[in-house]
């Protein structure tokens, strides 16, 4: 099986990486009104660093059936992770609040290092906020 979601993580922020992010394989992305994107079957195809692992866990159960974050099981996709945004996204853990069953599912990932996309990174070092700001934005939408 082939990761398609990476999360990892870079001065305090989430980073979520999707392979190839166009609807199939068993993923569902922000498009056709959607709020957000799903991974279904996350084992074998959600990589999770295991800096990124120690946010999640500091993510907020909230009381609805949707959250900034979710990670949930039903019988006929598995466990599904998904998230409010897009395909490629930052999301600040403080900031966030998972769905009302939130939880970070042992063995539910596969383990990677930490490799922040180079975009990120430059984008969380420049200079000034505006010029982070734009280089964030540029990244998420694909440039």
């Amino acid at each position: 099986m082939t990761i398609k979601v990476r999360i990892t993580t870079y001065k305090g922020a989430l980073v979520v990486d999707t392979e190839s992010p166009e609807e199939g394989d068993g993923f569902l992305p922000n498009t056709k009104g959607r709020l957000g994107c799903l991974l279904f079957k996350t084992k074998g195809r959600l990589g999770i660093s295991e800096e990124a692992v120690a946010l999640l866990r500091t993510v907020r159960v909230g009381r609805d059936a949707i959250g900034d974050l979710m990670w949930f099981g039903d019988a006929k996709h598995g466990l599904t992770f998904g998230w409010i945004g897009e395909p490629r996204y930052i999301l600040w853990p403080d900031a966030c609040c998972g769905d009302r069953d939130y939880r970070v599912w042992e063995r539910q990932y596969v383990p990677i290092p930490n490799d922040v996309p180079e975009a990120v990174r430059a984008a969380f070092d420049a200079p000034t906020p505006g010029q982070t700001n734009a280089k964030l934005y540029d990244w998420v939408m694909g440039g």
